[in-house]
Order: structure tokens, then sequence, then C-alpha cells
């Protein structure tokens, strides 16, 4: 072999040791680069666990928060329908007394007891007579002052528990959507890393926030499976074409809510006739049926739930086109009209106009609003909220 090429050949190891040597570095730092990486991906996905973590306990105390209060609010709202029949009641029997005492003017005036008393002695005797009149129907108005009192006492302490609910609602959606957000963005900083490891941990964390939405489903299914079933004997009419009336105080209904609100979201329901109103309170169309006053529906007739549907029922239809209809049917639902409140029973559903209007209101609700018959009430926009 000659002197040249075995120079060649030695020269050949030195030439690849040479390169391995500025190769490895560099292979290296790759290395220590990526783990650098897989550790703060990691490190992210251990604080959004975290994270998450606190957020589905915070959740758990709000829905228990809120499993509270609609338990209190069911009581207070039984305590409000109650204070309210007694001073409808109350409100019926001053009505009476004061027409009574209207038609009998002419025989029970204090001029007319002092012309017809015969003498000294009939006279106070026909005095006393009236004077305990007077002071009979003072007592009267005295006690409808208070049940007015008593029921406004306790409409105030719902709307409190009301406003109180919806801002348990709003925080508990809130902290769903932050849920969503660190799992998002915990997403977006380890999507590149490929190791089985953080895609594993990237998987139980996108688990870990399905937790308040399963929770969330599981309640909307619990509340589905409790719904009442159209009465055998239905016979009410909410499917009737009716037009607005011209006298309709939507100004009046809107202010009111808008100073009285605080929100079963919820409200709990939505349809295409309402305006979304804060606390829960949508707006809408309410018509009138049932009574006397209404040709087209027997009476009594019977509602959808087989309550009874006259003259004083103070109950209330939906329209079918909602969503889930039936689980409102029992509920309350709150009703502003004019600067008064009245507290209905949802009790009935039908077409109503395929949902253009919002309530049909029963004869016991249009008259506590001050209206004798379905004509006089016709339709009219009101505030609501389903409590």
């Amino acid at each position: 072999m000659s002197t040249r090429v075995h120079k060649a050949l030695t020269a050949v190891p030195v030439s690849v040791a040479l390169a391995l040597s500025m190769a490895l570095p560099a292979t290296g730092a790759v290395r220590e680069a990526h783990a650098d990486e897989l550790s703060d991906a990691q490190a992210t996905l251990s604080q959004a666990s975290a994270e998450l973590d606190s957020l589905n306990k915070e959740y758990d105390s709000l829905q228990s928060q809120l499993g509270s209060l609609d338990s209190q609010i069911s009581e207070t709202t039984q305590k409000v329908q109650d204070a309210q029949s007694k001073m409808l009641a109350g409100r019926d029997t001053l009505s009476d007394s004061i027409l009574s005492q209207y038609k009998s003017d002419g025989s029970l005036s204090l001029v007319n007891i002092i012309l017809t008393s015969e003498d000294i002695s009939d006279f106070t005797k026909n005095l006393t007579y009236y004077s305990s009149i007077q002071e009979d129907q003072a007592e009267k108005v005295a006690e409808q002052e208070q049940l007015r009192d008593t029921f406004a006492s306790a409409l105030s302490e719902l709307d409190g528990q009301r406003d109180q609910q919806q801002k348990l609602i709003d925080e508990a959606d809130q902290k769903k959507s932050q849920a969503e957000k660190v799992v998002s963005d915990a997403s977006a900083k380890v999507s590149s890393i490929e190791e089985a490891q953080a895609q594993a941990q990237l998987a139980a964390l996108q688990a870990q926030a399905e937790e308040m939405k399963k929770k969330e489903e599981a309640k909307q299914a619990a509340a589905s499976s409790n719904t009442t079933q159209p009465s055998a004997n239905w016979n009410t009419n909410t499917d009737r074409n009716q037009t607005a009336n011209t006298n309709s105080n939507s100004s009046s209904s809107s202010s009111n809510a808008s100073s009285n609100s605080g929100n079963k979201n919820n409200s709990s329901s939505s349809n295409s006739n309402s305006g979304s109103v804060s606390a829960g309170w949508k707006t809408g169309a309410a018509s009138a049926y049932g009574g006397s006053s209404d040709k087209s529906t027997p009476n009594p007739g019977t509602t959808a739930t087989g309550a009874i549907c006259n003259d004083s029922s103070m109950g209330v239809a939906i329209p079918m086109s909602w969503p889930n209809y039936r689980s409102y049917l029992g509920h309350a639902v709150e009703i502003k009209y004019g600067g008064k409140t009245v507290v209905a029973t949802i009790n009935d559903c039908g077409n109503m106009g395929g949902g253009s209007r919002a309530l049909d209101l029963q004869p016991g609700v249009f008259k506590a609003f001050g209206f004798s018959t379905c004509q006089a009430w016709g339709v009219r926009t009101v505030s609501y909220r389903i409590l």
C-alpha cells in the first residue's frame, strides 16, 4: 500500500470523529429543549387541573345553595298565594259592604235618621245603629289594608329570593364558562406535545371539565321526568284567534318589570313572543279565557292539569310551542300589569295563536287586575316570570 493511500485511510476516522463531536452537542440541546417543553406542558396541565378542581367545588356549592333556595321559594310562593287569596276575598267583601251601604244611603244617612226619628229614644237607637255600620266598615277597610300589606311583604320576600336565585344561576354559568376556558387554554399550550402521558393528562382534564355539564344535564333530565301529562277531561279553549286590545298598557308593564328586576333563566322558559328582561322577567302578550264571559269554554271547564276553570280560578295557560312545555305545568308565575302584581298557577296549555301569545289568563287573574270579562281584558302586554 502506498504511503498516500495509507494517509488517506487513517484520516477518515479522524474526520468522522470530528463530525460526530460537532453533532452530539446539537442533539443533546434538542433533547433538553424537548424535555423542557414537556415539563412546561405537564405544569400547565397540573395547574389547569387544580383550577378545575376549585371551579367544580365552587359550582357544587352554588348548586347546593340553589337547592336550598328552591325550597324556600316554593314555601314563599305558597305564602304569597295564600296572602293574595285572602286579600282578594277581603276586597270582594269590602266592595259588597260599600255597595250595600250605597244602596241604603237614603235610609241610613244621618240627615234621614234625624228627620225620621219619632223621639229621642228612637233617634238614639237609629244613631247607634248608624255608628255601628260606620265602625264595621272602618274595620273592614283596616283589615283590607292589613291584608294588602301582608301580601306586599310576602311578595317582596319572594322577589328577593328569586333575584338571589338568578344571581346564583349566573355565577354557576360563569363557573362553567371559566372551566371551558381553562381547558381551551391548556389544550392550545400542549397540543404540539405528542407524548402519551401529556395527551392522557389532557384527556383527563377535558373529562374533568365535562363534570359540570353532566351535572347540569342530569338536573334538567330530572326536572323533565317530573312533568304533568294533560288530563283526559281537558276541555278548555285557548286556541281561538284574538287581537291586541288597543288600550294595552305595555309601557307601564315594561317599566314596572324593569323597576322590580334584579333572573329560572332562566328565566327558565323562553318563547318567540317574549323579550328578555333582567331577573328572568319577560314581556309578552296575554289573552283571557274561561268563565261566564267566554262562550267558547265550558263553565266550569277542566284544564290540562285537571284543575277547574271558572269565574274565580287563578290559573293561566301557556303555549304548547314552548320547548318542554309540560315541565311548567304546576309552576307559579308572577305577572305584572298596570302597577299591579298577581301570582297565578300554570295549569293549562294550548295552541294560543301558534305561540304568538305568552299567557292566557283565567277569570280570577284578569279580575285581580281589575277587569270584569275576557272581552274587557282582550289581549294586553304583560311582564311575567316563572317561579
